[in-house]
C-alpha cells in the first residue's frame, strides 16, 4: 500500500514518465531524412519529451506549495525530488540533440558539433539548442564554478527562460505533436504547469505569500560558530507546530535579500520565537558576525511534517549540532503539554561536553519513560546504529549533519529497521 507521504513521489514520477508511452504511441515523424535510422530518431524523440516533462515537473516541485508537503513527507523531500528530476531532465535534454547529431558523423566531427549549436535554418531548432546550452552554463555554476549563494539564486532564475524556449521548440517544430491529441494535451498541461510555477515562484511569490513581521530582541552566542536568536512579533504571531521551520529574511543593509530555513526551537506559548543557527556558509557567517537586536525579519511558512505526536509512542530521538532544534521545541512542549504514554530515548550528539548547551532542557524531562543519552565524539566516537538500545517496534526521529544521518541510515538498514519507521529532517536542499 502506498503511504500518504509517498503519494507525491508516485504521482510526479508517474506523470513525468507518461511521456514515454505517449511518444511511442504517436505516429513517427519522418521529416529528417538524412542518414538517420528510425530507431535513433524515435529514441531522440522519447528523450526530448522525457527531458521536457521532467523539466516541467521539477519547476512545480520548487515552487514551495505548502499543501503538497503532506504528500511528500515534508518540503525537504519535495526539494530533493526536484533536484533529482532536474538532473535527469538535463541528461535527457542533452541526449536528444546528440542522437540527432550522430547522423552527421560521416561528414566529420565539425558537422556534428555545428548541429548542436544554434546555427540552423529553422528557428524552432535554434531555440532548442539555446535552451540546452543555457541550461548547461547554469549547471556549470551549480556544480563547478563557485559563486555567492544570492548571486547563484538570481542566475538560477534564468532556468525558467530556457524552459520556455524548450517549450517553444516543441510547439514550433511540430513533428508528430499535432497528429496525436493525447500527446498534444499532455504537452499543453506540462507547459502550463511549468510556466505557471516559474512565474509564480519568480514574480508573484513574494507578493502573494503571507509573511510575518518580527524583530530580533536577543542574540546569544553559544560558541564561536553557533548562536541562538530570539525574535518577537511586530504584529500577528506566526503559527507553528513544535519542530516546524520558517524561511527567515533579515532586513538590514549588511544582509542579502535571500531567505534561509531555520527551525523554531521553542513553543508558541512563550510568545516569542527562538532559532539556533551555525555559521557554515557565506550567508550564515555574515549573519553570525552582524546580527543584533533591533534588526527586523520576515518569516514565511511554516513548513515541515517532522513531529513526534504523529507516530508510535515508543520512540528514539537522535540529534546533533543545530539539528537539536526540533527536539528542543518538542521537549519544551512536553513540559507544557505532557504526552501520556510517550516512551522516548534521546541521543544528544556533540563533539565535546561543552557543546551540550541545551542539555538542561532535556534533563528536566528525565524519568522512567524519557532518557537522555549524551554522546560526546571526543570520548566515545560517533554514534552508531547498533549503539541504540531497544529499537524493536520504535519510531526513530533523526535531525543532524548529513554525515551522521547517512551513517545511521546505513546502520539501520543493516539492522533491518524498516525505513517507514524512520523520520528525518534534511536541510541539505538549501
Amino acid at each position: 500500500m502506498i503511504r500518504k507521504d509517498n503519494i507525491g513521489q508516485w504521482f510526479f514520477w508517474g506523470f513525468a514518465l507518461l511521456a514515454v508511452p505517449l511518444v511511442l504511441l504517436s505516429p513517427l515523424d519522418d521529416t529528417f531524412r538524412k542518414n538517420i535510422k528510425p530507431i535513433t530518431f524515435l529514441l531522440s524523440q522519447v528523450c526530448g519529451m522525457l527531458g521536457f516533462s521532467l523539466f516541467a515537473m521539477s519547476f512545480l516541485l520548487s515552487s514551495r506549495i505548502k499543501w503538497m508537503e503532506k504528500y511528500f513527507g515534508g518540503l525537504d523531500t519535495m526539494y530533493h525530488t526536484h533536484h533529482t528530476m532536474a538532473k535527469f531532465a538535463y541528461v535527457f535534454m542533452l541526449i536528444h540533440p546528440v542522437l540527432m547529431a550522430f547522423r552527421w558523423r560521416p561528414d566529420g566531427i565539425g558537422q556534428v558539433i555545428t548541429f548542436l549549436l544554434p546555427t540552423h535554418d529553422k528557428l524552432a531548432i535554434d531555440l532548442g539548442s539555446i535552451a540546452v546550452i543555457g541550461v548547461t552554463i547554469l549547471l556549470l555554476f551549480t556544480f563547478f564554478i563557485r559563486i555567492a549563494y544570492d548571486k547563484w539564486k538570481r542566475l538560477h532564475k534564468l532556468m525558467g527562460i530556457f524552459f520556455i524556449l524548450s517549450m517553444l521548440h516543441i510547439f514550433l517544430l511540430k513533428d508528430n505533436l499535432y497528429d496525436f491529441a493525447p500527446l498534444l494535451i499532455y504537452v499543453i498541461i506540462l507547459s502550463v504547469l511549468g510556466t505557471s510555477a516559474y512565474v509564480y515562484k519568480t514574480l508573484l511569490f513574494d507578493m502573494i505569500k503571507r509573511k510575518y513581521q518580527y524583530t530580533v530582541t536577543n542574540v546569544n552566542k553559544l560558541s564561536d560558530r553557533v548562536m541562538e536568536i530570539t525574535l518577537k512579533a511586530s504584529g500577528e504571531e506566526a503559527p507553528f507546530i513544535p519542530g516546524q521551520y520558517y524561511f527567515f529574511s533579515f532586513i538590514a543593509p549588511q544582509f542579502t535579500k535571500e531567505s534561509h530555513p531555520f527551525t523554531i526551537c521553542n513553543v508558541k506559548e512563550e510568545k516569542e520565537i527562538k532559532i539556533i543557527m551555525k555559521a557554515l556558509g557565506d550567508y550564515t557567517n555574515n549573519l553570525f558576525k552582524n546580527i543584533e537586536p533591533g534588526i527586523e525579519a520576515k518569516l514565511e511558512g511554516p513548513y515541515g511534517t517532522f513531529y513526534y505526536r504523529t507516530g508510535k509512542k515508543e520512540q528514539v530521538w537522535i540529534g546533533g549540532g543545530v539539528g537539536m532544534a526540533p527536539f528542543i521545541s518538542w521537549a519544551r512542549e512536553l513540559k507544557e503539554k505532557p504526552y501520556p504514554g510517550l516512551k522516548a530515548d534521546l541521543y544528544y550528539c556533540v563533539d565535546t561536553r561543552d557543546d551540550a548547551v541545551h542539555q538542561n532542557v532535556f534533563e528536566e524531562l528525565e524519568s522512567k519513560d524519557f532518557h537522555v543519552h549524551l554522546v560526546c565524539v571526543d570520548e566515545t566516537g560517533f554514534l552508531k546504529a547498533d549503539h541504540i538500545k531497544e529499537l524493536d517496534g520504535r519510531d526513530v526521529y533523526i535531525c543532524g549533519p548529513k554525515g551522521m544521518r547517512r551513517s545511521l541510515l546505513k546502520g539501520f538498514d543493516k539492522l533491518n529497521v524498516a525505513r517507514e519507521r524512520i523520520q528525518y529532517e534534511d536541510f541539505d536542499f538549501v
